[in-house]
């Protein structure tokens, strides 16, 4: 069994899940499930945004690659609306680990980044806000 990890500074209690590919979605709800948070799931950046909109989360896990939006647009679309709605922590995943990659999700507005394939230490990492090791 994996270790729990202690509960971060400020627990999420709602968190929306964007992920267009099916494998992917059920690894993240699996460690989520893991974590016991509540989350919801949106198949690409159009949802996400609606979803993000209607209120209610605290944390979005941003793929960066799906179809309708891409994650980099619909993290710009959500910083673009009003608090508190806007101000939602939002965490890029990409499979693609390059630090021009990173810094143009941390650039639309991300406050985090984990890339593919998630372990569990860095998606606790990043929904605990903790800084990332250097």
């Amino acid at each position: 069994a994996t270790p729990r990890r202690p509960a971060p500074a400020v627990r999420p209690r709602r968190v929306l899940v964007a992920e267009d590919n099916a494998v992917n979605r059920r690894v993240i709800a699996t460690l989520l499930e893991h974590f016991e948070l509540a989350f919801d799931m949106a198949g690409d950046g159009a949802e996400a945004l609606a979803a993000v909109s209607a209120g209610g989360y605290d944390l979005v896990l941003m793929d960066a690659t799906m179809p309708t939006l891409d994650g980099l647009d619909a993290t710009r679309a959500i910083r673009a609306l009003p608090a508190p709605h806007g101000d939602v922590r939002v965490v890029g995943v990409t499979a693609r680990a390059f630090p021009h990659e990173i810094a143009a999700f941390l650039a639309a507005g991300a406050d985090d980044v984990v890339t593919k394939p998630l372990s569990v230490a860095e998606l606790w990492r990043a929904i605990a806000g903790e800084a990332a090791a250097v």
